[in-house]
């Protein structure tokens, strides 16, 4: 069996194919912004695993890691913001709605 990291991994790799026929198939916008809302949800906990290991280091790879969690966190959230329609534009994260993810990140920390 699987570990769990790599069913998901699995998934989204599915996913991902899955969005890539669908839009070069025909333009059918609720099952695509469905199967991003899926991933999106995805993405989120992956990214939620990699907090505790913000708050194992120190230094310059903290912020760098902080960086990575809360960037990702912004842009997933872009792609909230813009109700899951990534096919009219692409969905980018805000300066404050950046800072103020890796802030959160790195008070979460674990």
């Amino acid at each position: 069996m699987l570990p769990a990291r790599e069913v998901k991994l699995i998934r989204l790799a599915i996913s991902a194919l899955l969005f890539a026929l669908i839009t070069s198939c025909a333009s059918n916008p609720p099952l695509i912004d469905a199967a991003i809302a899926g991933d999106t949800s995805t993405m989120q906990a992956l990214l939620d695993e990699g907090t505790p290991l913000v708050g194992s280091v120190r230094g310059r790879l903290r912020l760098l890691l902080a960086g990575f969690v809360g960037g990702g966190r912004a842009a997933l959230e872009a792609v909230r913001s813009a109700g899951y329609d990534v096919l009219a534009g692409s969905p980018k994260a805000t300066k404050p709605g950046l800072l103020r993810a890796v802030g959160s990140t790195l008070r979460r920390e674990g």
